[in-house]
């Protein structure tokens, strides 16, 4: 009897003391969990926390605590990023046997714990982020809750759902507000008042990235992007018959076309009028793979100058609101398919012209061209009213310059540190620059809007032709087919033009405005373009036999030019003679 009496006493003693243990593991202070993150394991502050997985019975919680690197970690990636989040990845498990598949994710602060650093029984009510297995139709998913900068940086997170769920990663992420469908588990991501996880990838509500970005300086305003991803797809169509994505948003309608080279898309949200809100994909919402909003910047309103170009398709930037402009005198972007290309659009010709008339002359005016005029001459003489220029050009212009001491303007002088600072020419110790990789090219806003699209493509052609070498060398093959009077008629056309005025000896000049003026305009408008220009009467008295030439062969070899390149241009971007974008507003 003794000896029983000894082995109950001994297991209530082994169970008292376990229970002890449990007891002060589990209601002390932050006790370490089996999950973890950047190799670091979360301190749990009860039982489902500490295995990371909610069984369905008991708890319908899992309360987590930062360490104190995870923490500085986390403020970091706030500070740096313009906001950071927590994402977690999640799998509901036993679905079938639960009455409701509902779960929410949230975040500890400092006010939620005793000074003790003991988790409060009572939690005040908070933004979430809620999903619902039973309704969602999978159950894995990885899911973020992203905070701004300004936002407090949490303590610890937690956990809730009425069915049983587990956490298996966790992380820091930068902060965007989204969803990818391009991986095996879907991932959603919400801005700071919280959200739902939906099954619907028709959609996308984007109406807290404001609040997301909000920056706290008056002085500061955010730029906000969307990046899309579209499924690369082999055949894309026909120039006349372009697969495409059809969109609304920010109450305008937009159409962005594949191209079976990059799938990747920037659409600014200061290309439109409208507050952001949802994102609705309106036909072919299936090649759609992720669709984000992210910042891209913080701008000082009252700086006077710009340097940091917006990535974007250029088929926004001709109906870009002006008053979302960063400075009054012009607006500066690089083009998303061709990034090494830096694209300006100016206030007016007079703007423009104080950045690029000496150049302009430096460049291509026959009887000038390696000269640097002076500000007299700028003043009274004619540049263009859209230009392009290469980094070889510039860095020449800019060492011409250096070399004689010659007083540039204020403009020229800032067109110079906008190139530096976006590559474009490479600054050395002695005051010269090198060549450093791409182009620039603009056009203005007092050029009427069917001049725009003109300029736009003519000008864009060439920022293609100076950073794109195939493509010089197809144009070069194609150049030396073409036919040599209708050649001859353009390039006397060019040299006796007076707004002109091109070096007809420059060969490589030659090449590109060749290209240049059959590519922009579209295909079928191309032989009607130049029997226009060979019926002008200047034409017709100072190159009467050429003009008459292509009226005659009814500007054939032009068409034909024109229908060689369009080919080239379609098979390798996507684009087309006089559309050199993939993203536009629509009407329809």
């Amino acid at each position: 009897m003794k000896k029983i009496l000894r082995i109950v006493f001994i297991s209530l003693l082994v169970y008292l003391t376990v229970a002890l243990l449990f007891l002060h593991f589990f209601t002390k202070k932050y006790k370490v969990s089996k999950l973890s993150m950047n190799g670091e394991n979360f301190y749990s502050l009860n039982i489902s926390a500490y295995n990371g997985q909610i069984k369905g019975k008991g708890g319908k919680y899992m309360f987590y605590a930062f360490t104190d690197n995870m923490r500085i970690h986390f403020s970091n990636e706030q500070y740096k990023q313009n906001g950071a989040g927590l994402k977690l990845r999640m799998k509901a498990e036993k679905l079938d046997s639960c009455s409701s598949g509902y779960s929410a994710f949230g975040y500890l602060y400092d006010e939620d714990f005793f000074a003790n650093r003991k988790l409060k029984r009572v939690l005040n009510k908070r933004p979430q982020v809620t999903c619902d297995y039973k309704a969602l139709g999978f159950d894995e998913v990885d899911v973020s809750f992203c905070l701004s900068k300004n936002d407090k940086t949490p303590k610890g997170f937690y956990v809730y759902s009425e069915c049983p769920v587990v956490i298996s990663q966790t992380e820091v992420c930068k902060s965007e507000i989204g969803w990818s469908r391009k991986n095996k588990v879907v991932y959603e991501a919400f801005g700071n008042s919280g959200g739902k996880v939906y099954s619907d990838f028709s959609s996308v509500d984007f109406s807290g990235t404001n609040a997301l970005y909000r920056p706290a300086d008056s002085n500061l305003k955010a730029y906000n992007k969307i990046e899309l991803e579209l499924q690369n797809v082999n055949d894309y169509g026909t120039y006349k018959n372009q697969l495409a994505v059809k969109a609304e948003l920010c109450n305008e309608k937009i159409k962005i076309r594949l191209n079976g080279k990059n799938p990747k898309y920037t659409i600014q949200t200061a290309a439109f009028k409208n507050e952001l809100n949802t994102l609705a994909l309106t036909k072919n919402e299936e090649y759609v793979l992720s669709a984000f909003a992210r910042n891209d910047s913080y701008f000082n309103l009252s700086e006077a100058a710009v340097y940091k170009p917006l990535v974007t398709d250029l088929g926004l930037v001709i109906y870009w609101p002006k008053e979302n402009w960063r400075c009054p005198l012009y607006e500066l972007f690089r083009w998303e398919n061709f990034p090494e290309v830096l694209f300006f659009d100016f206030k007016d010709y007079s703007v423009q012209n104080k950045f690029f008339t000496r150049l302009a002359y430096f460049a291509e005016k026959n009887g000038y061209k390696g000269t640097l005029v002076d500000d007299e001459f700028c003043e009274t003489h004619h540049g263009y009213n859209a230009h392009d220029y290469s980094a070889e050009t510039l860095a020449s212009f800019y060492n011409k310059a250096e070399a004689e001491a010659f007083n540039l303007n204020e403009y020229e002088l800032l067109l110079k540190e906008i190139l530096l600072r976006n590559k474009i020419i490479l600054e050395r110790d002695d005051g010269f620059v090198e060549v450093g990789e791409g182009a620039i090219v603009s056009f203005s806003q007092e050029s009427p809007e069917y001049l725009r699209y003109t300029f736009l493509a003519h000008e864009c052609w060439h920022g293609i032709y100076f950073t794109e070498e195939d493509f010089r060398d197809f144009v070069e093959d194609l150049y030396y087919k073409f036919d040599a009077q209708s050649m001859d008629f353009l390039q006397t056309f060019w040299e006796k033009q007076k707004t002109l005025g091109y070096d007809r000896s420059d060969l490589y000049l030659m090449k590109n405005e060749f290209m240049a003026y059959i590519m922009q305009q579209g295909v079928s408008n191309t032989a009607a373009y130049f029997l226009e220009k060979a019926g002008w009467n200047s034409v017709q008295r100072d190159l009467k036999d050429l003009a008459q030439y292509v009226q005659r062969t009814k500007a054939i070899h032009f068409q034909e030019a024109a229908e060689i390149l369009n080919d080239y241009a379609f098979r390798n971007w996507g684009l087309s003679c006089g559309r050199i974008y993939l993203v536009s507003e629509v009407s329809d």
